[in-house]
């Protein structure tokens, strides 16, 4: 059975178990490992939720809280369970947080094209480059000089 929960910061074995999960799935690339102290951060300091199937570690999404807006951040599912609706479920619990508890900031996420869906499912809304608040121009400059970044989202409430 599918359990999926927000990670406290007295979670340290679970670090070490998110780590080991995530170094397995990243494998050797180096675009997308983390240190055990960047996993350890997030994991102890509650901005990420984990999925099991009983004891086994099958998903973990992050998040990061800027002083204006949120962000997700990483959003990986081990590759044997994937199209079941894990990533779907770590992202609506992390949206339900937002919700509850980021209210006044702006969410905002440039999804890859595998989580755009998911991203739209949970209540952010495509906008034109035009739309975009200023101070979010400023902080993603680089990437919105990138074309291949023509699906920035952002909402600047969820509800």
């Amino acid at each position: 059975m599918l359990e999926v929960r927000q990670t406290q910061n007295d979670d340290k074995q679970l670090a070490v178990d998110i780590f080991e999960f995530y170094s397995r799935i990243s494998g050797n690339s180096a675009l997308i490992q983390k240190s055990f102290e960047e996993i350890e951060q997030v994991v102890l300091g509650g901005l990420s939720f984990v999925a099991f199937i009983g004891e086994k570690v099958v998903g973990f999404v992050t998040f990061r809280n800027w002083p204006d807006y949120v962000e997700p951040m990483t959003l990986i599912v081990d590759l044997d369970y994937r199209r079941i609706g894990i990533g779907g479920k770590l992202l609506s619990k992390m949206f339900a947080t937002f919700r509850r508890d980021f209210k006044e900031k702006t969410i905002t996420a440039f999804p890859n094209e595998l989580s755009i869906s998911l991203i739209l499912e949970n209540g952010l809304v495509q906008q034109d480059r035009d739309q975009i608040p200023q101070f979010l121009k400023e902080v993603y400059s680089d990437e919105l000089a990138d074309p291949k970044f023509d699906h920035v989202l952002f909402a600047t409430s969820v509800s």
